[in-house]
């Protein structure tokens, strides 16, 4: 049995086909195989094969065998934490150990952890189920967010970070949090036209229309006309804009001749402007 290679003689334990034979029944046998053996990477796959965590016990050798790591740690990321360091920054061993379980985000190099293109390949792997990979790629890369869950889309606290960095990813909100009002906020104070994505009863709302107009004039396109019809709101929003925004004052001029009063001296005399 593979138990009793334990207790065997070294000379045994030396012998090739003594040490495979108790390896295909114990994987873990491999700890107690001659060190000679332990860098066979033939013996080392076939103990892998039955108990990937075997890899810590092999040598150096196969365990900076890419194929064999590969093996490993396809079949338990955990096994990853015995492979050499120069194969851990591989590309294709760590996202082969994160697409077998996400915990193995823990483990990887600095380097590919900070690497926003791994990072979105690895969600993208997950197929954007594990929080705390998602979170790690969403860091990097807010971009990352396309690639999550439904579930991770309709969180509050996941998709307030994503929106906050870039407001055009409020596309990809779950339903319910286009129609609320922090998340909105913070996507629009990025990127004005985000309001395109806001539900309906935002895209009336005067708050909400004075910070997407005040981060960019053409958001103006994506109010609700129930707003875009208040001249109390475009005295506000030109108010904001100090009067000098030449296409606030198209549309304020063109609801209102009177908002004309509140514009900037220099748009006054714009023949455009008061012919709106």
């Amino acid at each position: 049995s593979g138990e009793a290679l334990e207790h065997a003689a070294g000379v045994l334990r030396a012998d090739c086909e003594v040490a495979a034979a108790a390896v295909m029944q114990s994987g873990d046998a491999l700890r107690h195989a001659g060190e000679e053996l332990k860098e066979d990477p033939s013996l080392v796959a076939a103990a892998i094969s039955q108990h990937p965590l075997a890899l810590q016990h092999a040598g150096m050798g196969p365990r900076g065998d890419k194929e064999v790591v590969m093996e490993a740690v396809q079949h338990s990321a955990a096994a990853f934490e015995y492979v050499l360091p120069e194969l851990q920054r591989d590309p294709d061993v760590a996202l082969a150990a994160i697409s077998q379980s996400a915990a193995a985000l823990h483990c990887l190099p600095v380097e590919l952890r900070h690497n926003p293109t791994f990072l979105i390949e690895a969600v993208k792997k997950n197929q954007g189920r594990d929080r705390d990979l998602v979170i790690a790629a969403v860091m990097q890369d807010s971009s990352a967010i396309e690639f999550a869950s439904t579930d991770l889309r309709n969180d509050h606290w996941m998709m307030h970070v994503a929106v906050s960095r870039d407001g055009g990813l409020l596309r990809y909100a779950g339903g319910h949090l286009r129609h609320d009002r922090e998340t909105v906020l913070s996507a629009v104070r990025q990127n004005g036209r985000a309001l395109e994505f806001a539900g309906e009863e935002l895209k009336r709302d005067p708050v909400v229309g004075l910070a997407a107009i005040g981060q960019d004039n053409s958001a103006v396109e994506f109010l609700h006309e129930e707003l875009r019809q208040d001249s109390g709101f475009w005295a506000e929003v030109i108010e904001q804009s100090g009067g000098r925004s030449r296409a606030v004052l198209f549309e304020a001029v063109g609801l209102s001749g009177d908002a004309l009063r509140l514009a900037s001296e220099e748009l006054r005399r714009d023949r455009a402007v008061v012919l709106a």
